[in-house]
């Protein structure tokens, strides 16, 4: 599958804009997976925190990387979803809600359209490896609500 077509598929899955200012568990059987990213621009680093919890709020989880990145915020917060997704796959979840506090990511991830930006492949990537999940949302949750940067219960 070439990249316009990943970006225009129809597809049972994926979530609208759903603007939320606090966090709340998941269905039974559904896991939440929610990311944050921090940006340290003057050495060129990027740091991604994962939280994976279930539908009693107990963390599952926890996954975190530093990588040298350019520090462009749309990159790395893609970046970060991308990673978000491929952990929830290799950890063989198969029902994930992915939450993060960056709105133009899970904006993209959402959308039908192809992604015409220099991080596009990131979310095609992220794309691609949601089609194995049995069923997937990505919801926006504002970044005082986001759960991924405080300490897990």
């Amino acid at each position: 599958m070439d990249y316009q077509e990943a970006n225009k598929g129809e597809s049972s899955n994926g979530g609208g804009m759903v603007d939320r200012s606090w966090w709340e568990p998941p269905l039974e059987g559904v896991y939440n997976v929610n990311w944050d990213t921090t940006i340290n621009k003057a050495f060129g680093r990027v740091g991604i925190e994962i939280i994976i919890r279930d539908h009693e709020s107990k963390v599952m989880a926890i996954k975190i990387i530093q990588r040298e990145l350019f520090p462009d915020t749309y990159r790395a917060e893609s970046f970060g979803v991308l990673q978000a997704v491929i952990f929830a796959s290799e950890i063989g979840l198969m029902m994930i809600i992915i939450e993060g506090d960056a709105m133009q990511v899970i904006t993209s991830i959402n959308q039908k359209e192809a992604i015409y930006h220099c991080s596009g492949v990131l979310i095609w990537d992220a794309k691609q490896k949601l089609l194995q999940f049995e069923s997937w949302n990505a919801y926006h949750i504002r970044r005082d609500a986001n759960i991924a940067g405080s300490c897990p219960s």
